[in-house]
């Protein structure tokens, strides 16, 4: 598994998620794009989605939304 911080976030000098949240994240977005490629728009080729998710005061993480993302 290859993952990076890309851009911290400016309201803090250290990173916002645990390795373990990084992990249950990436099964998560996994877990959704499968979800939309083969059940919702399996006509896609290239399916990119854009997602919305919170991260829960007792550390659950949640997909609030996801949508096919259409660039203009």
């Amino acid at each position: 598994v290859d993952r990076r911080i890309v851009t911290m976030s400016s309201l803090s000098t250290e990173p916002l998620w645990t390795t373990a949240q990084m992990d249950e994240l990436a099964r998560l977005l996994f877990a959704v794009q499968d979800h939309f490629a083969t059940q919702v728009h399996p006509q896609r080729a290239n399916l990119s989605l854009d997602l919305e998710l919170k991260l829960t005061r007792d550390e659950r993480i949640v997909i609030k939304q996801a949508r096919p993302y259409v660039q203009p």
